[in-house]
């Protein structure tokens, strides 16, 4: 259901102390050209900036604001590479890697409640509107003000704080956002569109490859 390496979970603090500053503002464009988390992608800039002040306002108020990040778009557009580069700025151990196909509200309940020690301070999963419906209604809870993960039933009621941001992609927003009557959607405040890419950037796309 999950990947994350438990032994080297990676903590806001560190996060926040090797924060890269120079991948945010109007003259980034160089830096995130040369980063090497971010520079074999091409024609997402605007969206690697927005994605890094949303990271930035999560990590310096220590999870406080959590304005989760869904990427939106066709399949091929650069949102999973998105999401790789990012984690590869810290590592994996800053990130919670959930296989939207087979997670379920069992699953979940039980890798919070019993396989969790620590809780990494990113969840990223990819293509959410394919999970099945009965699997994501405790993600509610996590993702609100409340954040908080539940487990109640006729033997027991267990209730643990979380404190992540959560970053999705999906294939298909039209079906994302009729989840639950929108109620998952409404959680992620920032729906980021990645558009297939121009001619330009096929081009510089091949280049690299070819290259390569």
């Amino acid at each position: 259901v999950c990947t994350v390496n438990t032994a080297k979970v990676i903590t806001i603090e560190h996060m926040r102390d090797t924060f890269p500053h120079e991948l945010l503002g109007s003259n980034s464009d160089e830096e995130i050209a040369n980063h090497p988390a971010f520079n074999r992608i091409f024609g997402r800039n605007p969206q690697i900036r927005a994605i890094m002040s949303a990271v930035k306002s999560f990590l310096f108020t220590d999870g406080k604001r959590s304005s989760h990040i869904c990427l939106d778009g066709p399949a091929g557009c650069g949102k999973t590479q998105l999401l790789k580069g990012l984690v590869s700025i810290w590592g994996d151990g800053c990130c919670l890697k959930l296989d939207a196909t087979a997670t379920s509200k069992a699953g979940v309940e039980k890798m919070f409640f019993d396989e969790l020690p620590e809780i990494p301070p990113f969840c990223v999963m990819e293509e959410i509107e394919k999970c099945d419906e009965s699997g994501l209604t405790v993600w509610l809870g996590a993702l609100d003000d409340r954040k908080e993960i539940r487990k109640v039933n006729f033997r027991t009621q267990k209730v643990r704080h979380v404190n992540f941001l959560a970053l999705c992609t999906s294939n298909n927003r039209q079906k994302f956002d009729k989840i639950m009557d929108g109620a998952l959607s409404s959680r992620f405040k920032h729906k980021w569109l990645c558009p297939r890419p121009d001619r330009a950037i096929l081009r510089m796309i091949l280049q690299r490859d070819v290259l390569e």
